[in-house]
């Protein structure tokens, strides 16, 4: 049996509908479990959290465990993190006891501002508070189980991305675009998805996961500008960044512009990993949910 924690988020839906297409016993750990199983009527759910609520009957004859639960923030206060991040993690690690293979959503948060390509062997040193909590939260995994194996994501898009939403809010505002030289390097949530079902029996430790390349991030915002019916704008990122700071959002606009590149070579040498979602689809589809979603509100 394989348990997924935060099975019903923006990744854990996707995990677990690719879990399920492979015909994998599926039993996920989620905080609203009527939504769950309307969601998933035909996965195993539990309601609970990793901070300790259902974990002992969440586990009962789990081999394998997904860890995706856990919260996204640059501006939360550093002990709402940890609380998730670090003691969540450590709550769930201390309830395995019938888990052999354990997987962790990793992030790329853990490496520190860099211009030149990051590979695993990048020493770790994390900028933000959530970068240091899943820094930590690795470690403890790591101690408990030698042979896991870490995803450490690059930042993730896709149909239900509440980060990128809010970013496709301000662009269909007209919010300009940070005229930046810099490049982004990001990852579908479904070539996410199908890196965990390759750990599930490969590899060990921890590995990048993102798209083939990155791409100018002038050139990511345009396109979502384009497919949303926008011409994009641009102006320069201190005018952009003092605007941003004045609502409390400069760390947001400094971790979305920052230099990316991540080698994922020993993701596809060791797990097979070969993301295959274009950036164009990628985008088209994201920005089309984006605007069912719009359409819903309105009514």
């Amino acid at each position: 049996m394989i348990l997924i924690t935060g099975g019903t988020g923006f990744l854990g839906s996707a995990v677990t509908k690719q879990l399920l297409v492979a015909g994998k016993p599926v039993r996920i750990l989620v905080r609203d479990g009527i939504a769950a199983k309307k969601r998933f009527p035909k996965v195993q759910v539990i309601q609970g959290d990793i901070l300790g609520n259902g974990l002992r009957e969440a586990l009962k004859g789990v081999t394998t465990v997904i860890h995706l639960a856990g919260k996204v923030s640059y501006t939360a206060p550093k002990k709402d993190l940890f609380t998730v991040n670090v003691q969540g993690t450590q709550h769930l690690l201390d309830a395995c006891t019938t888990v052999k293979r354990f997987l962790f959503a990793g992030s790329v948060g853990v490496y520190p501002k860099r211009h030149d390509m990051i590979t695993e062997a990048t020493p770790l040193q994390p900028k933000t508070a959530y970068g240091e909590s899943k820094r930590v939260a690795e470690e403890l995994i790591f101690e408990r189980f030698p042979d896991a194996v870490s995803l450490r994501i690059a930042p993730i898009y896709g149909p239900g991305s509440p980060i990128w939403g809010t970013l496709l809010d301000a662009l269909a505002k007209g919010f300009p675009i940070p005229k930046t030289k810099n490049q982004t390097h990001v990852v579908h949530v479904n070539d996410v998805a199908q890196a965990f079902y390759k750990a599930l029996t490969k590899g060990i430790g921890p590995y990048l996961v993102a798209d083939k390349e990155p791409v100018p991030f002038v050139q990511f915002a345009s396109a979502l500008c384009r497919q949303l019916g926008k011409e994009p704008t641009f102006k320069p990122v201190w005018l952009l960044r003092l605007a941003m700071r004045l609502k409390r959002l400069g760390p947001s606009l400094d971790t979305l512009i920052m230099q990316r590149h991540y080698d994922i070579s020993k993701a596809q040498h060791d797990l097979g990993y070969h993301p295959t979602v274009s950036l164009q689809e990628g985008v088209k589809t994201m920005v089309a949910w984006y605007q069912q979603e719009h359409l819903k509100k309105q009514h």
